[in-house]
């Protein structure tokens, strides 16, 4: 048993009940192997997150860069854009284990943005290189990449759980399918009228997805901001139509 056979199976076995339980005991009974027998390679669990996260932003940026380059050298600023986010979306649909990890390990981190950058600078992405891009045609801010990243995440969770991935993995035809509907929900939103954004019931949303809304006061800005990216897309959604 080597440190790269346990750092595959904490992504699988822990993924699957989406990290609430991280047992060594659960992880050993897996590997067919005693708990002390992680530890030989392991001083405790957060010894093994932290070369989880490393396996993360290996694999991550081994997949993205060629890519990333060609991005980067891109004279047309929607085709960058869009070969990044194609390719980020690729991988995710390839890695449900991944996109779990990323979301509970890696995005809630404190101080992520910079800790995101850090490791993936280490390993020769740039994503200063990416922000240069956007603020050739968009303005770049913080916002703007929250609904985009939403909309993938979204995306790629729901493609995931009708999909089954953890029986068995997508086909070819399901992947190159869901990063089309990414990218074109990200270029030009879901394609709403806005008769149709003023009839969505928020709270019942809320309600299919945790089961459970918070009785807080009504925020009618962040409603019409989400009503403006639903018609739009977080691309083309402007502080006009929120108004």
């Amino acid at each position: 048993m080597t440190k790269t056979e346990i750092v595959q199976a904490a992504f699988k076995v822990w993924g699957r009940d989406f990290y609430q339980n991280t047992s060594l005991s659960q992880l050993a009974k897996e590997l067919g192997v005693s708990k002390p027998a992680l530890y030989r390679h392991f001083r405790n669990k957060a010894a093994l997150t932290d070369a989880m996260a490393a396996c993360f932003y290996d694999d991550f940026t081994a997949f993205i860069h060629a890519d990333y380059e060609r991005a980067a050298q891109s004279e047309n600023v929607s085709d960058a854009v869009f070969i990044l986010i194609g390719r980020v979306a690729e991988y995710y649909a390839r890695n449900v284990y991944a996109l779990i990890f990323s979301l509970i390990n890696v995005y809630d981190r404190k101080q992520t943005v910079h800790f995101a950058a850090e490791q993936l600078l280490a390993r020769g992405v740039d994503m200063r290189v990416f922000d240069h891009i956007l603020k050739k045609e968009y303005s770049g801010d913080s916002l703007l990449m929250q609904m985009v990243f939403a909309t993938l995440t979204f995306g790629m969770a729901h493609f995931h759980k009708t999909g089954n991935s953890f029986s068995k993995a997508p086909s070819e035809a399901a992947v190159r399918n869901i990063i089309a509907v990414i990218s074109e929900i990200i270029a030009g939103g879901l394609g709403y009228t806005s008769e149709r954004v003023d009839a969505l019931d928020y709270p019942a949303l809320e309600n299919r997805v945790a089961g459970t809304v918070d009785h807080v006061e009504d925020n009618p800005l962040i409603k019409a901001v989400a009503g403006a990216v639903a018609e739009a897309g977080p691309w083309r959604a402007s502080m006009d139509m929120v108004a």
